[in-house]
C-alpha cells in the first residue's frame, strides 16, 4: 500500500514511531560511545598506573639485574586477574623475569619496546620504562586481558537493545491511545 493512499491513523503512527526509534537510536548511541570512550580511559590510567608502580618498584632489581627479585615483584602481580603476562627487562634487553613464570619465554617480546600502549589480540599491551636516578635501566612489560571488558559492552548493548524494543512498545501503545482519542 502507498502511504499516500494510507489512513491518517496509520500515517500518524508512523510518524510518531519513526521519530520515536530515531532518537532512542540516536540516546543509545551516545550512551554506547560515552560508556566505551570512558572505558577506555579508566582502563588505560588503571593499567598504566600499576605499570608505572611496578617499574618504579623494580628499579633497583632491574639495575642490579637481580633476577630473585625481579621474580618476586612480578609474582605481587597475581593478585589481579586481570594482568596475563608481565615481564622485566635488563638494560640490555634480556628478560630478567617474567609472570606467570610457567610460560615459556617465547610468548613475551623479545625485545621491550619504547614506551608504548598497544590494544590488539584482546589484549592491551603496555611497555614502560624502568628508570633508576634518572636513568633508563631496563623496561617493563605488561599484558593486560580485555575480555571482561568486551563482555562489559556486550551486556550494555543487550541493555539497550531491550530498553529500545520496550520504549518502542510503550511509545506505540501510547500512539494507539492518543490516536482514538484524536480521531
Amino acid at each position: 500500500m502507498n502511504l499516500r493512499d494510507a489512513p491518517i491513523q496509520r500515517k500518524l503512527t508512523l510518524a510518531i514511531m519513526l521519530t520515536s526509534t530515531v532518537v532512542l537510536l540516536l540516546a543509545a548511541t551516545v550512551s554506547i560511545v560515552h560508556e566505551v570512550i570512558t572505558f577506555r580511559q579508566s582502563l588505560a590510567e588503571n593499567s598504566q598506573t600499576i605499570a608505572r608502580i611496578t617499574a618504579a618498584q623494580s628499579s633497583g632489581a632491574v639495575d642490579y639485574e637481580n633476577e630473585l627479585d625481579c621474580r618476586k615483584i612480578l609474582f605481587k602481580l597475581s593478585g589481579e586477574p586481570l594482568i596475563l603476562q608481565a615481564a622485566l627487562y635488563g638494560r640490555h634487553g634480556k628478560m630478567l623475569a617474567r609472570y606467570p613464570a610457567s610460560t615459556g619465554a617465547g610468548s613475551f617480546p623479545a625485545v621491550p619496546m619504547a614506551s608504548e600502549y598497544l590494544i590488539e589480540h584482546g589484549a592491551v599491551n603496555i611497555f614502560w620504562p624502568v628508570r633508576q636516578d634518572g636513568r633508563i635501566v631496563g623496561a617493563f612489560y605488561l599484558k593486560w586481558d580485555l575480555s571482561p571488558a568486551h563482555a562489559r559492552v556486550r551486556w550494555d548493548v543487550a541493555v539497550l537493545a531491550l530498553m529500545l524494543i520496550g520504549s518502542m512498545l510503550v511509545a506505540l501503545a501510547i500512539a494507539h491511545v492518543l490516536q482514538r482519542r484524536i480521531s
